[in-house]
């Protein structure tokens, strides 16, 4: 597919937050829309961070970080996905490979 200068908004589910979980969210959707080069993740509380797909963050909610301005930028939204509650007790993982469904720690 022809990559897009385009970004997706992910916002994540109220018990979602942090920057290692922000991270492998996209990552995790880089990898599942190779068409895609911006995601703009978003926590409950309205922290962001947005990712160019080579890994860096080109854009904050931090009103005193200083972005180099040679940096990509998107030109256009595409979508918006809103993450669903995974478990109502899961809090911060370090990455989404940590989760397991519940019955899955029941049965260990």
């Amino acid at each position: 597919m022809k990559s897009s200068n385009y970004y997706d908004v992910i916002r994540l589910a109220d018990n979602e937050w942090g920057n290692q979980i922000m991270r492998a969210v996209a990552e995790e959707h880089f990898q599942a829309n190779p068409e895609c080069n911006f995601v703009h993740v978003i926590e409950h509380a309205g922290w962001s961070l947005m990712w160019h797909r080579s890994g860096e963050i080109v854009a904050t909610a931090n009103d005193a970080a200083v972005m180099r301005p040679d940096r990509p930028r998107p030109d256009s939204f595409r979508h918006s996905f809103i993450r669903p509650i995974l478990r109502p007790d899961l809090r911060e993982v370090d990455t989404l490979a940590l989760y397991q469904p519940e019955h899955q720690l029941l049965a260990a």
